[in-house]
């Protein structure tokens, strides 16, 4: 055996041998409680089966990850709607005004943002074996833990030390499992003390873990434990503030569910959905008056419609956003200390709900800011762009990625063909070439009814469009005239540029008015093909500050051009330039 293949081999033992002497048990009692007391109770079995744990690459509904010394993170996928990669969703946050005031107006107050899922597949599972369709998806989606990271998860994540890459000795797992073993279900805490540092650093600690034990998998031929997307693995992160409070609501935020404190459930004994009573889900002092702490242990009270369990009270939970106020406009300037979101076991019933946050500031004079009412859940997400998956290296990774970075340009070109920007914003998302492409594109049926296909060739579709433009022959239809000379101009008639360029600046035949700027894309691409007349029209569009800042630089450049290729009325202008 090659020292490689032993290296890797005993690597790949390392990372997936159980600890010795470790208590057999169900992995769900500590790790997904509320799965195991949900087929505890109808089989009346000490030691119930668990959920079956799915193909990571298949993007299940629930994914399971292992962690050291046999524990296991399980999280929740939470789907965004999207038909294309460069869609997203208006998310409406915090509390409307007229249910808060003062302070609280400030903190909690109305906003908008924007959300868009990591992988490329929505609701139901992939097939890791057929490359999806990059150009038409059925929503986007990420992941969010089932619970916050309880108390057992985040001390197994802390035994690998200063080496996230190697496994925890084994005499430290047999010691955690024997301390761990003998809990019960509805005693799994949540990991509390947490400042954000500590919580980013779980998250690059477990990430870390998590892709050695899959490139060690994968160089013995196996598959990784996180899902990927494409050629891109994915990883460990806090959310963010929107994503936490979309997917906390269910996986909706319309603007009528601002108001509402509660998240949406699923009745346990009618399967309804409905909006259930503050003490349903959330553990409070104020609630639940029979605990001695009220830290309560996860997953005892319903779940939201996502499965996600104590999205309200028991702990605060960190994200990865920094604090800033609430303007009436929208976000304030300055930016703060980090967010805790959701409320804890002493914050009053009264101010609990959903879209509850709070400023924790990241140090003060005691040091670092932790508090034994604070947690964290974790998020697992992709890279924006990522790498392409190769037909004989499924695993490899950093290759361009053609077919996404075509994907992209389509819902590009798709947002700039809607009504969903101003005429500024889908001008600026478009190269020159791109937008030049727009502009020329016409529709299979002219305004008049005349199929494109019923004159061909550039030279023909100009002479058409002259005619309506100049009224010759026929009667002038300047809608008509626009129409021909787009496609004489796609065909390669540079004169036809020229035309509707200048068409467009005196906004003939269009109900928009006017479109200098358009006007001067059109003369640009007619002077590189040689034609005097746009190289003369631009000189005086600069001359004159006609769509474009005035610039007698950029004027006399033009009209010099010009006058090179004999155009009659340039020299006569650079003589009034001074020239």
């Amino acid at each position: 055996m090659s020292n490689r293949v032993f290296f890797v081999s005993f690597l790949f033992a390392l990372f997936l041998a159980r600890a010795p002497d470790a208590v057999e048990r169900s992995w769900c009692q500590l790790d997904d409680p509320a799965a195991y007391r949900a087929a505890l109770e109808p089989a009346r079995r000490a030691a119930p089966a668990c959920p079956p744990i799915a193909d990571p690459q298949t993007l299940p509904d629930e994914l399971v990850l292992p962690m050291p010394c046999d524990e296991r993170m399980v999280l929740r996928k939470v789907v965004v709607e999207g038909k294309t990669l460069l869609d997203q969703q208006t998310v409406y946050l915090g509390v409307p005004a007229d249910k808060q005031s003062g302070l609280d107006s400030l903190i909690n107050g109305a906003r908008t943002t924007v959300l868009a899922g990591s992988f490329l597949t929505g609701s139901g599972p992939r097939d890791p074996q057929r490359p999806g369709r990059q150009t038409r998806l059925n929503g986007r989606s990420f992941y969010l833990g089932k619970y916050v990271v309880t108390d057992p998860q985040y001390r197994a994540i802390s035994l690998l030390g200063s080496d996230p890459t190697a496994a925890p000795p084994a005499e430290a797992c047999s010691a955690f499992r024997a301390e761990i073993d003998g809990l019960r279900d509805t005693l799994v805490r949540p990991a509390v003390g947490i400042s954000w540092f500590d919580a980013i650093a779980f998250t690059r600690t477990y990430s870390n873990w998590l892709l050695a034990r899959d490139r060690a998998a994968i160089a013995m031929g196996g598959a990784p434990s996180l899902p990927w997307e494409q050629g891109s693995s994915s990883y460990i992160r806090l959310p963010t503030e929107a994503e936490w409070e979309y997917a906390a609501r269910g996986g909706a935020i319309a603007r009528e569910d601002q108001s509402l404190r509660v998240y949406r459930v699923r009745d346990p004994q009618t399967g309804e959905t409905r909006l259930p009573e503050m003490s349903e889900i959330a553990v409070t002092s104020d609630l639940d008056t029979n605990e001695q702490n009220p830290l309560s242990a996860v997953g005892r009270k319903l779940p939201n419609l996502l499965g996600l369990y104590d999205m309200i009270g028991n702990v605060d939970e960190i994200v990865f956003d920094l604090f800033r106020l609430v303007r009436p406009d929208g976000l304030h300037g300055q930016a703060g200390g980090f967010i805790v979101k959701g409320g804890n076991g002493f914050t009053s019933e009264n101010e609990l709900g959903v879209a509850h946050r709070r400023e924790v500031p990241f140090f003060e004079l005691s040091g670092e800011v932790r508090a034994k009412t604070t947690g964290f859940r974790i998020a697992l997400t992709t890279p924006v762009l990522v790498s392409a998956k190769a037909p004989d290296d499924p695993w490899g990774a950093g290759r361009q990625n053609p077919v996404f970075s075509s994907a992209l340009a389509d819902a590009q070109a798709k947002l700039v063909a809607g009504h969903d920007l101003t005429e500024t914003g889908r001008k600026s998302l478009l190269t020159e070439a791109q937008r030049l492409s727009v502009l020329l594109e016409r529709p299979a049926v002219s305004p008049r009814g005349v199929s494109s296909r019923s004159i061909t060739g550039g030279p023909q579709r100009y002479a058409r469009a002259w005619s309506f433009e100049t009224g010759r022959g026929v009667k002038a239809d300047p809608a008509e005239a626009i129409y021909w000379y787009g496609l004489a101009a796609a065909d390669g008639q540079a004169k036809a540029l020229v035309n509707l360029g200048t068409m467009l600046v005196r906004g003939t035949g269009r109900s928009e008015g006017p479109d200098p700027s358009d006007a001067l894309l059109l003369w640009e691409a007619a002077a590189a093909r040689g034609e005097a007349v746009a190289m003369y029209n631009l000189g005086v569009l600069y001359e004159s500050g006609v769509g474009v800042p005035k610039d007698l630089k950029q004027a006399r450049a033009w009209y010099e051009r010009a006058a090179a290729h004999n155009h009659p009325g340039a020299r006569e202008s650079l003589l009034q330039l001074g020239g």
